[in-house]
């Protein structure tokens, strides 16, 4: 070979390589993984329509919208957002909540412009940080219980049986053991087999779209056995391709108001949820994530939605996986599977009348087991038992007081935790080593290689009004110390000083100094020593760079206080 055509071989197999590891692979193998995504997005948008209470074509008609939102604003070229099980049941509960007063249509549509109108103030706003908010136990607790509530709620359509006449978990299952009898047994058979399928696809053939092979085997028994004829029920045609829009909507401040809270909660999950999805891309193919950008692209996603009459979407976990694991790395994934989602909304509609409720339920159970962690609680418990209870907390909300309580208590208590840590920083004593490092002393020890009198302590994080108390009352047990001189304040690990907390110190201080006692910090970054100055009212507060100037300092002031002797000299 010459070295011509051997360099150019080369160079083509590093390009290869290359286009292998970055993603940029061919336009054919986009395609594929976009037709892959599609058969994803369309059964479970389907399926979870009957959980928010809508035709099956109105989450069908969300799956090109939601894509085609998110694919011009939203910041990921893979994420892929769609109908998600936790938040339609959400969006189920607020149409179940508003029934006999408003229609279904008018608190789908009103409650996806507001999610998407809440994202957008985020978005201008730049709040990407509010996924923050909810600790991830609580997050878990909440959705395991969800996910239980809503298998529940999937069993009458499984198995034929009548709908539940009354609300609450478990005068629910009272009520399905008491008439077991009235299941029907070609519904029940069909639901099962459906079942098996999908759990056996996802045992033994994990790349297969379930979802949509049971769809479409249950179709075609339906069909074949006209299991219709025997008491299955099937779904009707849509009047048309954009059913949720109908003439029934009415849309009004009472309703708006009601919907508030449900919104907030689909947006807070919804947002955590996505930025997973987006987690999921950016260690598979590298793409970074904007938290930012992703409340633009869920925000005009939902719009999106909305106008089309569909239910509130999100990025999505699990199709977002299947989107890279099948090879998508560009926008034409989720565009391919954006077009062929949009043709079975307007051709297959005549073969809505095959598509079975038991097989629908059996998918959204098939969904919502997959949901179900008890590894994550079962690690939990050995390690930190606090966030354990944290997440069963949520949980019991949700089986106990239904979805909406639940959102309540899992926001309560995100609060609650959020509190807890920051009430109670770690507040250390300080003393040096041999070598003249400067570290944290064990519980109850005493200086042994700083002068006499002087103490230091270290506080970690904002020193603000929820926990000023904590610190103050640190700051005066040091200061009834008989041989206390001076107190340093390390205040390296400070992020954030406010008025409540600095009119504590004040107070502390200037006992202190009518005890002949000086106040000092060290260490302090150039924000909070600035806003430190401004807040306080005490001007004799001295600020050293480090803690080895200000021990400096004391000793200058005390030149003949002698050393702490070592311990057992």
């Amino acid at each position: 070979m010459s070295p011509r055509k051997e360099t150019a071989f080369k160079q083509r197999s590093v390009g290869d390589l290359t286009s292998r590891a970055t993603g940029a692979l061919s336009p054919r193998t986009n395609v594929l993984a976009g037709l892959a995504v599609f058969a994803v997005l369309v059964p479970t948008a389907l399926a979870y329509s009957s959980i928010v209470g809508v035709e099956p074509n109105v989450g069908l008609i969300g799956v090109p919208l939601a894509l085609l939102g998110y694919g011009i604003f939203g910041g990921s070229k893979v994420v892929v957002v769609g109908a998600d099980a936790a938040v339609s049941v959400l969006v189920g509960s607020a149409v179940a909540s508003f029934a006999g007063e408003s229609s279904a249509s008018s608190v789908v549509i009103a409650l996806s412009l507001m999610v998407g109108a809440l994202y957008l103030l985020l978005y201008l706003f730049r709040f990407g940080w509010i996924a923050d908010l909810v600790p991830t136990p609580a997050l878990k607790g909440f959705i395991q219980g969800l996910s239980i509530v809503t298998i529940l709620g999937q069993i009458p359509a499984l198995l034929g049986h009548p709908s539940f006449e009354h609300s609450g978990f478990f005068r629910r299952i009272i009520e399905l053991g008491s008439s077991l009898g009235d299941i029907d047994g070609s519904s029940a058979a069909l639901g099962v087999a459906a079942l098996a399928v999908l759990f056996g696809l996802k045992r033994f053939v994990p790349r297969a779209p379930a979802a949509m092979v049971a769809l479409v085997a249950g179709g075609v028994a339906v069909a074949v056995f006209h299991l219709a004829d025997h008491g299955v029920s099937v779904v009707a045609e849509p009047a048309s391709l954009l059913s949720g829009l109908g003439s029934d909507l009415s849309i009004d401040g009472a309703l708006l108001s009601g919907l508030l809270p449900a919104a907030a909660a689909i947006v807070v999950l919804g947002f955590t949820e996505s930025l997973g999805a987006s987690q999921i891309v950016s260690d598979q193919v590298g793409e970074r994530t904007h938290p930012n950008r992703e409340l633009l692209g869920l925000g005009a996603a939902n719009v999106a939605v909305g106008v089309g009459g569909s239910f509130a979407v999100t990025g999505a976990l699990s199709k977002t996986a299947v989107a890279v694991t099948s090879g998508a790395r560009t926008r034409v994934a989720n565009a391919t599977a954006a077009v062929l989602a949009l043709t079975a909304a307007i051709f297959l509609r005549p073969l809505f009348v095959y598509l079975a409720q038991p097989v629908l339920a059996a998918v959204v159970i098939w969904a919502m087991v997959g949901m179900i962690d008890l590894s994550y609680l079962r690690e939990l418990w050995r390690k930190t038992k606090p966030e354990f209870f944290v997440a069963q907390s949520a949980f019991f909300g949700v089986i106990a007081f239904g979805v909406m309580p639940g959102v309540l208590i899992a926001t309560l208590l995100a609060f609650v935790f959020l509190a807890r840590h920051i009430s109670r920083p770690p507040v250390e004593l300080l003393d040096r080593d041999l070598s003249g490092r400067w570290k944290e002393m064990a519980a109850g020890d005493v200086p042994r290689h700083l002068p006499v009198g002087l103490y230091a302590v270290r506080f970690e994080g904002p020193l603000v009004y929820v926990n000023a108390r904590a610190a103050t009352e640190q700051l005066s047990v040091l200061a009834r110390r008989p041989d206390c001189r001076a107190v340093v304040l390390d205040a390296v690990s400070v992020t954030a000083v406010d008025s409540t907390a600095i009119k504590q110190f004040d107070g502390a201080v200037a006992d202190m100094r009518r005890q002949g006692q000086q106040f000092w910090i060290a260490g302090a970054d150039e924000r909070v020593a600035t806003h430190y100055r401004r807040l306080s009212d005490d001007r004799t507060v001295r600020m050293f760079a480090t803690l080895d100037d200000a021990l400096q300092a004391y000793l200058e002031l005390s030149a003949d206080a002698p050393e702490n002797p070592p311990a057992n000299s």
